[in-house]
């Protein structure tokens, strides 16, 4: 049976050289991509909607899903408020009527289409 042997001065070469590989290994994992900083989402408050109910499981999912996050002063609800700019599907007072306008704005076919997708990504 051959057994390799390491002698003292082969076992510290050994090691030195794990040592420098595992430092060039570390060192490699330094830097990377800059970050950003996400914008800050929590201070927009959505309003408490007191209208009437959605009239349809359409309406509803609009409700959820799209005019929950619409509807706030700070966003589209600004503007496309009751009384506001046309088309009002940021209302506050009846979100059927919200429904309505937003159907105006919108391509279901082809969402990516729609123009309230337009002029937002523009």
């Amino acid at each position: 049976m051959n057994r390799i042997r390491l002698r003292l001065p082969n076992l510290v070469l050994v090691l030195v050289l794990v040592l420098v590989l595992g430092m060039l290994g570390l060192a490699a994992c330094s830097g990377g991509a800059p970050t950003t900083q996400n914008p800050d989402t929590a201070t927009a408050q959505a309003s408490v909607y007191a209208g009437p109910a959605p009239a349809s499981a359409d309406v509803e999912a609009f409700k959820v899903n799209l005019w929950q996050n619409i509807n706030m002063s700070s966003r589209c609800g600004g503007c496309h408020k009751a009384g506001g700019q046309s088309p009002m599907f940021a209302r506050a007072d009846d979100v059927n009527q919200a429904y309505s306008a937003a159907l105006t704005v919108v391509n279901l076919t082809q969402p990516d289409q729609s123009t309230m997708v337009v002029k937002v990504g523009g």
